[in-house]
């Protein structure tokens, strides 16, 4: 069945299958499908299953990594868009400019 989820495009499906087989293998090459997604678009695809993974990430250590990325990236965001409105409120003052570089994603300039 968690062939069939994957060759339908349905990753989310198809790591659920592998999780409750406790296929080490099939869930590192479908993590490492997540993390090329990710790569390419800037975004998680199925965030709710890799919220919720729980212990079933230690099926295979690159599913442990994507679990940790997700969570992470998610808490980073949050961060970013809280000192965003800090800034644009004018709570840190007027002299504050902050420099953002993301990994290979132009840099964001925040002025207020």
């Amino acid at each position: 069945m968690g062939m069939r989820s994957y060759q339908q495009q349905r990753l989310g499906n198809a790591l659920t299958w592998a999780l409750q087989s406790q296929d080490a293998g099939f869930a590192t090459y479908l993590a490492n499908k997540f993390l090329e997604l990710y790569s390419q678009e800037g975004k998680f695809h199925s965030m709710d299953l890799l919220d919720n993974l729980g212990s079933c990430m230690l099926v295979s250590d690159r599913l442990t990594f994507l679990g940790r990325l997700s969570v992470n990236t998610t808490m980073f965001t949050h961060i970013l868009n809280l000192l965003v409105w800090l800034l644009c409120n004018f709570v840190c003052g007027h002299y504050v400019v902050v420099n953002f570089r993301l990994c290979d994603k132009p840099a964001v300039y925040v002025s207020c």
